[in-house]
């Protein structure tokens, strides 16, 4: 193989890499969706957390991502009232209010 073919191999495969990392759905933001409702752990529970009222959901993002151990938030959308969860968050109550749940990446 030439060079030249190689580099073009090599930029193919770069860029079907690029392609698939893009599918994957975790935002680059460092959280990840995990559905409509408030956060819940595995007993059902909403597990430790702290209240913040009339904050952004990129301000609730921020504090989750300034404290270590904060696993997830949980957001009201039309209230702006934002919820630190520090306890393994494993899935949301589902539709019927106004509040979205995001596991944390990283």
């Amino acid at each position: 193989m030439t060079s030249h073919k190689r580099s073009t191999a090599t930029i193919l495969v770069c860029l079907t890499l690029l392609s698939a990392l893009a599918a994957i759905p975790a935002a680059a933001d460092g959280f990840r969706l995990i559905g409509a409702g408030g956060c819940r752990t595995a007993d059902g529970g909403a597990g430790k957390i702290d209240r913040h009222r009339n904050v952004s959901l990129e301000q609730c993002k921020v504090m989750c991502l300034g404290v270590d151990r904060c696993k997830a938030i949980e957001f009201n959308t039309k209230r702006g009232n934002c919820e630190v969860h520090y306890d393994n968050i494993v899935r949301s109550t589902g539709p019927g209010g106004d509040a979205v749940c995001f596991r944390r990446t990283y």
